[in-house]
């Protein structure tokens, strides 16, 4: 019973924090009965939020942040759909089949860069409630890899991992960082999970050790995991660790 009441503690301080920022977006809810890709592309407006937004999301919250050690900015939005439901969606907007074949509970993709902006948009199946969560960082498109620096001296790094994003809001509650390892997915949780476990962090979702996003926590702070395959059959795994400090 603990373990389920600080996962839906998670879930609701993710979701409904008002001020600051907050984690996870609920994506696409839109019929797209019959109208060609290329159509639906063509009136989508170049900034991927007000594209989402058209689509049928709700932006909740927008932020200031640091990306790679420059200024950029990251927008919550909510969706009615599930997360199979929107990747259909997106599929057809974004002429990319494969969001269509969605069937994990978290998604990781880069938006097309336009007038010189790139985003990374995190879709996540909101817990119980059927609904999609999306988290858009906008970013400079040549904002470099190398200034994606792990943020937490207290947790161990994954020798495994490569940064491509580290995001920190300015008053250091929330923080996240994408990369990939060269490991299998399994490998690359158990490897993440011990470095948590001797950080002194402690599973908050049942078989942490088995799912594909898995919550920590230690004390008051929560960290959300997140480890998928990379795309196309290349060897190793795509990860997401999502980092939130009490106030």
């Amino acid at each position: 019973m603990r373990q389920r009441k600080i996962y839906r503690n998670f879930s609701q301080d993710f979701l409904m924090q008002r001020r600051n920022f907050i984690l996870t977006l609920t994506l696409l809810a839109i019929a797209a009965g019959g109208v060609a890709h290329a159509s639906i592309f063509a009136r989508l407006p170049r900034s991927p939020v007000a594209a989402l937004e058209r689509l049928g999301g709700q932006s909740i919250q927008r932020t200031s942040v640091q990306v790679n050690g420059v200024p950029g900015s990251l927008t919550l939005l909510g969706f009615d759909e599930s997360l199979a439901g929107v990747g259909s969606i997106l599929s057809k907007a974004l002429e990319d089949p494969k969001l269509a074949d969605i069937a994990r509970g978290t998604v990781l993709f880069d938006w097309p860069a336009t007038s010189g902006q790139a985003a990374r948009v995190v879709l996540l199946a909101a817990p119980d409630t059927g609904k999609t969560l999306a988290l858009v960082v906008d970013l400079p498109a040549d904002a470099p890899d190398a200034h994606a620096a792990w943020p937490w001296p207290d947790i161990g790094v994954p020798p495994s991992q490569h940064l491509s994003l580290a995001v920190e809001d300015r008053a250091g509650h929330t923080s996240m960082v994408v990369g990939e390892s060269s490991l299998t997915p399994h490998a690359a949780r158990a490897e993440m999970a011990e470095r948590l476990a001797t950080a002194g962090w402690q599973p908050a979702t049942p078989a942490a050790d088995v799912l594909t996003t898995a919550i920590f926590a230690r004390g008051a702070e929560l960290l959300l995991m997140t480890h998928l395959p990379l795309d196309d059959g290349n060897t190793g795994t795509r990860t997401l660790l999502l980092r939130r400090r009490p106030r």
